[in-house]
């Protein structure tokens, strides 16, 4: 043991050095997290305020159309059923 009583990763410089180290890459690591996670964000943002213009927009759409024509709409066009032969008879 050496004589400040650190021993061999004072006497090497191993341990502190691959603590600092070590620090240093997960640092880095977390930087790019946060780097990612804001343009996350960012992009995000940006797609709720597209949402957001084309609510807007639609919305005055609606206001601006016209009423609906009288009756009742349907999606179902057509004739009315014709009666049955047996109906019929």
């Amino acid at each position: 043991m050496s004589s400040t009583g650190h021993g061999k990763s004072e006497k090497h410089g191993t341990a502190s050095g691959f603590r600092s180290t070590k620090k240093a890459d997960d640092d880095a690591q977390a930087v790019d997290l946060i780097q990612e996670y804001e343009a996350r964000i960012a992009a995000l943002e940006r797609l709720v305020g597209k949402q957001a213009l084309e609510l807007e927009f639609l919305k005055g759409a609606l206001k601006n159309a016209p009423p609906p024509k009288s009756g009742t709409i349907s999606v179902i066009n057509g004739p009315a059923a014709s009666p049955s032969r047996k109906d019929a008879g």
